[in-house]
């Protein structure tokens, strides 16, 4: 039977740092003669491999792409010119709830006033004005740190109002849910 040959190194100790809805941060001691690490992220319910870096030069990262209000165990290996080394211990991990657009809208004359809590990690923000279960308006607003915004309404009467987040995930860019005000 075939072997893989392993790097004879120490094992990188992971230590958890922040966490959001859809990252967490992790960061490691540094190990002697490694070129490299690898991060494994294993999702605990399900026991599933579901993210696994490579990072060079670095020790540290953010893993992105997670799931809200999941657990994780994650563990690092150095590497050699790419023989890896044993992985480290695995160390559980958390991400946290999603953070709700909590969308308040008010309503004078022609104009609709939207209001907002601001996401982490939002970059941009796309308000839905909605009669009769069209889509009557779209006003995309990109500032990231914008907390209200009022779009015209030609007839307000039985409209609903909603919002959609967009949030920065490593290269991606992730949508939340429609969040509703009435």
């Amino acid at each position: 039977a075939a072997t893989t040959a392993k790097a004879v190194f120490t094992t990188p100790t992971p230590v958890i740092g922040a966490a959001t809805a859809t990252t967490i941060d992790v960061s490691w001691n540094a190990v002697d003669g490694a070129n490299g690490y690898f991060v494994q992220v294993t999702d605990k319910a399900t026991g599933a491999v579901v993210r696994v870096a490579h990072v060079v030069d670095a020790t540290s990262t953010t893993i992105y792409g997670l799931t809200a209000e999941t657990q994780y165990a994650i563990a690092i290996c150095a590497h050699k010119v790419g023989v890896p080394a044993t992985y480290s211990a695995a160390v559980d991990a958390a991400t946290t709830a999603e953070s709700a657009l909590a969308l308040n809208v008010t309503v004078e004359g022609k104009e609709a006033t939207f209001t907002w809590t601001k996401p982490a990690n939002a970059v941009a923000y796309y308000l839905y004005v909605i009669k009769n279960e069209q889509i009557v308006k779209v006003a995309g607003v990109f500032d990231a740190d914008a907390t209200s915004f009022v779009v015209w309404v030609p007839d307000a009467d039985g409209c609903t109002y909603g919002i959609i987040a967009a949030t920065q995930a490593g290269a991606s860019v992730v949508y939340s849910p429609m969040q509703f005000a009435n």
